[in-house]
């Protein structure tokens, strides 16, 4: 084995990690439809395609220094590359996910019912004007796009 291919073999080992998470996370409906068994080779495989192409990415990024480059400088240069191809490599290679539903989930976090404006603008419900101030901090939230109606 040559250094080449254990460096390759060890960046594929660092991908399949990335590859099962990113569908694990982001694409269970894909991962749903590789059965279980073929799970661990189709990870491996699609590692394996992106420690090909972060390397050939990589050579080509790092480009020749400068005669005069520092250790730290050749150093950094080299990281850079490695991090760019990855970079590449990820989008090339692996489906995009549906952040959409991450972020619909965490917009509902920042949603306010009435208890959370209750709350938060110290309301009291033995106040004559409760109704009317919860309705207009109702208002208030509403137009700002954060209010969840209690029968959500």
């Amino acid at each position: 084995m040559t250094d080449e291919t254990n460096g390759q073999d060890i960046l594929s080992l660092d991908f399949v990690a990335t590859v099962r998470e990113r569908y694990e996370r982001w694409l269970p409906e894909r991962l749903a439809e590789i059965p279980e068994a073929e799970r661990d080779s189709f990870f491996s495989t699609l590692a394996d395609q992106m420690a090909e192409r972060v390397q050939s990415l990589e050579l080509s990024l790092r480009g020749p220094g400068p005669e005069d480059e520092s250790f730290m400088a050749r150093l950094g240069r080299f990281n850079m590359a490695r991090l760019q191809a990855k970079e590449i490599a990820l989008t090339e290679l692996l489906p995009v996910p549906d952040y959409e539903k991450e972020f619909q989930a965490e917009d509902r976090l920042l949603m306010l019912t009435d208890l959370d404006i209750v709350a938060e603008h110290d309301l009291d419900p033995e106040d004559p004007d409760y109704e009317p101030k919860l309705e207009g901090w109702r208002q208030y939230h509403r137009e700002r796009g954060n209010y969840l109606p209690s029968d959500s």
